[in-house]
């Protein structure tokens, strides 16, 4: 049921974004600012957009849940699970020691890099995605709730607020699913949500100022606005910016538009190589990219808002758009089959492989929402890193488990 409720919700904000462009011929979210120059290429982004949306997340969703997989099963579950929560909740601190010591992968840091050898180990145990899937298969174990905790403060942090998200899908889900919840209450919830986004966003600023590169900004500077009552600032100002921010960041239309549009500049840029097709965004593209010599690549997303003008003050590299697997479609139609097969391929193996952990609600839940917000806004990278981590997931939870039997067993 609140699957169902967040992809209709993800259809109709795109519906409505459409809409809004159509009526006043302005690009919305990311794009916002320049007028739609092809009312054309935005009707066939829209129904590209909405397609993908409706086939994935029901009909295809609903199919590949069904298949059945045999689980791995291991002895000593309780035990297993509780080293499991001790081992992630470990490694949790240490990335965040890391990013502050480095002041690395902080929003507003600049994109600052370190020459430390652990920042190639952190791209290969990606703990962020560990933990989720730790979410799905470990929800009621003894460590969840202080890992929760940690993982949260880790991603407000580093300025990050996106992680509320699945915490509110999942926590959602469940009280929904053990009646503990109703409708009325979750609109309540949701309510709730907006009227507070504005303070949401001043926590999200606070962290990004105090340790990304902005940290001698005052931050009661941003508070004292929000309360302020002059036209452009004040609460309420606040409130209907943020609401539309957080509106739009749900809409890729404009994007897959504005790609089409821009289509045969970004095959040119393509031909030179300048960033992966979308088969090789990922782990595996880096690695064949290192591998072979190649000069680094960009992801899509990146590339796109390298040659628009969208009066960014960001170069290359340091700002990225959602392009939805919708903008791989446009680019060029001809790859649309491939783009399909591939995705659902992806999308194959995250069920077989969650399905061998051993299938339940939360679980189910956690994988239709990487699909819905990882794997549709076309951060096809990050979709390729959770299967990655589904499978590092397995082999630690083995290696633990035998660890576990050998003590046993002396």
């Amino acid at each position: 049921m609140i699957r169902n409720l967040f992809g209709l919700f993800l259809i109709l904000v795109n519906l409505i974004a459409y809409i809004v462009m159509l009526n006043t011929g302005d690009l919305v979210g990311d794009v916002s600012g320049f007028p739609v120059k092809n009312v054309m290429i935005l009707n066939v982004s829209f129904f590209v957009v909405i397609g993908t949306y409706f086939i994935f997340l029901f009909p295809l969703f609903n199919f590949f849940t069904k298949f059945k997989i045999k689980v791995l099963k291991i002895k000593d579950t309780v035990t297993v699970e509780n080293r499991l929560g001790i081992f992630i909740l470990t490694f949790q601190l240490l990335y965040i020691f890391f990013n502050i010591g480095n002041g690395v992968n902080i929003a507003g840091s600049g994109n600052i890099r370190t020459e430390s050898i652990f920042s190639i180990f952190w791209v290969f145990f990606p703990i962020d995605m560990l933990f989720f899937i730790y979410y799905g298969r470990y929800r009621n174990s003894k460590y969840f709730k202080v890992n929760a905790v940690v993982n949260l403060a880790s991603f407000l942090i580093r300025g990050q607020a996106g992680i509320l998200l699945l915490f509110a899908f999942m926590e959602i889900s469940r009280l929904y699913r053990e009646g503990k919840i109703t409708i009325k209450k979750i609109s309540l919830l949701f309510l709730i949500v907006i009227i507070s986004y504005p303070f949401i966003n001043i926590m999200k600023f606070s962290f990004r100022l105090y340790f990304g590169t902005d940290g001698d900004d005052s931050l009661n500077n941003y508070i004292m606005e929000l309360f302020t009552n002059n036209q452009s600032e004040g609460y309420f100002y606040s409130l209907i910016i943020g609401v539309e921010h957080l509106f739009y960041r749900f809409q890729i239309v404009s994007i897959v538009a504005e790609i089409s549009r821009m289509s045969e500049i970004l095959m040119n840029q393509f031909d030179q190589n300048l960033f992966f097709p979308f088969w090789s965004e990922g782990l595996h593209g880096l690695l064949l990219d290192k591998l072979s010599g190649e000069p680094r690549r960009y992801p899509l997303g990146t590339v796109f808002t390298s040659i628009g003008n969208f009066n960014w003050k960001f170069d290359i590299g340091d700002w990225n758009v959602n392009p939805g697997i919708a903008g791989w479609m446009v680019l060029n139609p001809l790859w649309s089959g491939f783009v399909f097969m591939y995705c659902s391929l992806l999308c194959f193996i995250s069920v077989c492989l969650s399905k061998l952990l051993g299938w339940n609600a939360a679980l189910k839940d956690l994988i239709w929402f990487t699909w819905a917000f990882y794997l549709l806004p076309g951060w096809l990278g990050v979709f390729v890193l959770f299967i990655y981590s589904l499978l590092l997931f397995i082999f630690l939870r083995h290696l633990i488990s035998g660890s576990v039997i050998r003590l046993r067993q002396n």
